[in-house]
C-alpha cells in the first residue's frame, strides 16, 4: 500500500525516449529530440561537450559535499566527547 503514491506520481511522468544524435532524452510525444532537433552536426557536438562539462562539475560538487558532510560529523563527534 506505500507503493500506491509512488506508482500514481509514476504514471503521471511524461514518457522519454532517448535521441540517438545527443543521447538526451526528450519527451515521447513529440516528433524530434527538443536538444538538437534544430541543430546541424557541429551544433551537436557542441552540446554534447557542454552537457558533458556540466556532468563533470555536478560531480565534483558531490564531493565537496561528501567531504564538507565527513567534516561536520567529525566536529559533531569531537563535540560528545
Amino acid at each position: 500500500m506505500t507503493m500506491l503514491p509512488f506508482t500514481a506520481w509514476r504514471q503521471k511522468q511524461e514518457k522519454l525516449k532517448k535521441c540517438d544524435r545527443c543521447l538526451l532524452y526528450y519527451e515521447e510525444k513529440i516528433d524530434k529530440c527538443s536538444h538538437c532537433g534544430d541543430l546541424d552536426e557541429e551544433g551537436v557536438k557542441k552540446l554534447i561537450e557542454m552537457h558533458h562539462d556540466e556532468l563533470i562539475s555536478n560531480s565534483s560538487l558531490g564531493k565537496y559535499f561528501v567531504l564538507i558532510s565527513i567534516f561536520i560529523i567529525f566536529l559533531l563527534i569531537l563535540s560528545l566527547i
